[in-house]
């Protein structure tokens, strides 16, 4: 993905919103950027609206401990390994930025 090509490398946690993406480009793209973060790799798509979908991945952070959190903070559901996790939040994306760049 070209996209993910073009950001840099980072000690922190890296997080995208996008307005639509599917599910199979949310992962590749995280799959991606997971090898770029230092913390954890997020990507978000949808709006304040309807909500999001998320992907989130990290080779640094326990994602499976991370989610309960992550549940509570952003109204979402979700889960999945340690490696990685998806699900929605109903929140908005001021949020989510402020959250994911805080881990």
């Amino acid at each position: 993905m070209l996209r993910a090509e073009t950001i840099p490398a980072t000690e922190s946690s890296i997080c995208l919103v996008e307005a639509d993406m599917d599910a199979k480009a949310m992962r590749t793209l995280v799959n991606l950027l997971t090898e770029k973060a230092g913390r954890v790799a997020a990507v978000f798509a949808g709006n304040d609206r309807d909500g999001y979908r998320y992907i989130i991945g990290s080779k640094q952070v326990d994602l499976r401990a991370l989610s309960k959190e992550l549940n509570v903070v952003l109204n979402g559901r979700g889960g999945g390994s340690a490696a990685m996790i998806q699900g929605s939040a109903q929140t908005d994306e001021t949020t989510i930025r402020e959250y994911i760049n805080g881990i």
